[in-house]
Order: C-alpha cells, then structure tokens, then sequence
C-alpha cells in the first residue's frame, strides 16, 4: 500500500470534488483515523472521571493504590 500525504489545500479540494478517488479515498481514512483517536481518548477521560468520582463517594475503593488511574492512561497510549 503506497501512502499518499495529504495537505490542508487537499482536504479543501476534497470539499470542491477535484481530487482523484485514491486521494479521496486517503482524506476518508485519514478522518476514520482522526475519528477513533479522537473517541478513544474522550472514552479515556470519561473513564477515569467516573472512576475519580467512584473514589470520592467510596475512599475504599482501589485502596492499594493509585494505579487503577495509570494503567488505563498507558494502555491507551500503548
């Protein structure tokens, strides 16, 4: 697979229709990428500030350490 690099004049020719069908076939999975990090991280965020607000209501909870908020930050990065 050849990848093609697409720059901001691209993207805006995309929006007009002038560019080939393997370039707008980049510019859509070059979004789906952008699409999923962007989820993915929101997804993170939520997910710790639901476990934060678990921690505060119920202090007992994952009292062994404060891991349970690190290994999902490097899961996702990983």
């Amino acid at each position: 697979m050849t990848n093609i690099y697409l720059t901001d004049d691209d993207i805006k020719a995309n929006r007009l229709g002038l560019l080939s069908d393997r370039q707008r076939q980049m510019v859509q999975s070059q979004r789906l990428v952008w699409i999923a990090g962007t989820v993915g991280f929101v997804g993170v965020v939520f997910g710790l500030i639901f476990i934060l607000l678990i921690k505060f209501k119920n202090p007992d909870f994952a009292s062994r350490g404060e891991l349970f908020i690190f290994i999902p930050v490097m899961l996702f990065w990983l």
